[in-house]
């Protein structure tokens, strides 16, 4: 288990984000993503053992691993360096799952808190269903994600039996959001949502869902200051 550093102090990856930093076209991009160039300087890369970090498609974003049982489960965080493309293009896809951090730390089982790194903030092309199902999931703070470009927010945390806590979203640009269906569905365990009262929903149209058998959920006022005069379907929510 491990990654690399780069000696530019900033830099680290896999072996495959590595391989991807100088392809063999050596057409400027990284990976074929805008924005990502290759390093424009000579680079050494030292083996960091113990350390699980990558990188997405955009060389820009990061994710890290960090655990602290003998479980190796633990803490997800995710970031970006400076630069202009902060975007996240992968999509998720409930019964293909594809994050790149997936295949590195041993599966959606190991994850017990997602953290965001608000350093400089990331974008995602779109986060559905990005932790669906990560059963052990128990808290998620969204503090360094930029979701002004987003349009759906929908499955995002479906079926996260153990979450609890849903924080550090009061900054959430949702203005271009049209759906939550079922983000929070199946959240048996989820006791807290706060900072969503900020959240201008204009374009909303589906709330399918999405609170649905998130039984120890007492109160809502949170969202009580929802504009939802264009919502159409609120079936179990």
């Amino acid at each position: 288990d491990g990654s690399w550093d780069a000696s530019d102090g900033v830099w680290f990856g896999t072996t495959s984000n590595i391989n991807c930093r100088y392809p063999a076209d050596k057409s400027g991009t990284v990976n074929g993503v805008a924005g990502a160039t290759l390093p424009s300087a000579e680079l050494e890369y030292t083996w960091a053992a113990g350390l699980l970090r990558g990188r997405f498609l955009n060389d820009n974003a990061w994710w890290t691993f960090t655990w602290t049982n003998s479980n190796k489960a633990g803490t997800l965080t995710i970031g970006a360096d400076g630069g202009t493309n902060k975007l996240i293009t992968e999509v998720e896809d409930i019964t293909d799952r594809s994050m790149p951090w997936l295949p590195v730390i041993g599966g959606q089982a190991k994850v017990t808190k997602v953290e965001t790194d608000a350093s400089y903030m990331f974008q995602a092309q779109d986060p559905t269903a990005w932790f669906a199902g990560y059963t052990a999931l128990t808290s998620f703070n969204g503090v360094g994600m930029d979701t002004s470009n987003l349009t759906s927010l929908a499955n995002m945390f479906q079926n996260c039996t153990a979450l609890q806590t849903f924080t550090g979203v009061d900054a959430w640009d949702v203005t271009g959001v049209t759906t939550l269906a079922e983000m929070f569905s199946g959240c048996e365990n989820l006791t807290t949502v706060s900072g969503t009262n900020s959240w201008d929903t204009q374009s909303l149209e589906s709330l399918y869902r999405t609170f649905y058998h998130c039984y120890k959920l007492q109160t809502l006022t949170s969202v009580s200051a929802w504009d939802t005069t264009d919502v159409t379907d609120f079936r179990e929510t």
